[in-house]
């Protein structure tokens, strides 16, 4: 264990990296929501202060080993300084997923020199993130940086590890999913 994530090297000299042990004493309380709130009501300043340290701890995972809470995470870090329940309630449910799915690990695979070749896909919304005044008008995009095996440049099946990810919101408007 180091610095909140295990290590461990298998047989095959391939590493896992996991964060089950700080999800398990990080993500098991979630925010009580009264009954029929509604979701564009304005959080209080204890719930502010409190989103924050949530937010900090799944934006620490998704950063480390949780790519897929990466997404989630960047969408909701856009509800500062004047977060919502609906956004509470967002939390709640990364905090769910981060714990029920407490066993994703990072793979680094032991793939031959020879045989290494570098992978990067990228994605983006259009629409889908908010601007500094609220409105839904950014588009929020992503990439994963992987080590692979060349075969998979074949369109075969083969291990890759992730090396690095991102999950952002684009600084420029774009009219479409294209040029996002």
């Amino acid at each position: 264990r180091f610095c909140g994530k295990d290590l461990q090297q298998h047989s095959d000299f391939s590493i896992a990296i996991s964060q089950q042990y700080y999800v398990e004493l990080k993500c098991k309380d979630r925010f009580q929501i009264k009954r029929g709130s509604p979701n564009d009501q304005k959080c209080t300043e204890e719930e502010i202060k409190a989103l924050r340290g949530k937010v900090g701890i799944l934006s620490w995972l998704a950063k480390e080993t949780r790519v897929d809470l990466a997404g989630g995470v960047a969408l909701l870090m856009q509800s500062f300084p004047h977060p919502t329940v609906g956004d509470l309630k967002n939390c709640n449910k990364l905090l769910k997923d981060a714990l029920q799915y407490k066993d994703v690990c990072i793979h680094i695979h032991n793939i031959p020199v020879s045989q290494l070749c570098v992978v990067v896909s990228s994605d983006a919304a259009w629409g889908n993130a908010k601007d500094e005044e609220g409105n839904e008008e950014k588009s929020q995009a992503g990439y994963i940086v992987m080590l692979t095996d060349k075969s998979m440049l074949q369109g075969e099946l083969a291990p890759f590890s992730m090396l690095a990810w991102k999950s952002h919101t684009l600084k420029r408007k774009t009219v479409s999913t294209l040029s996002a």
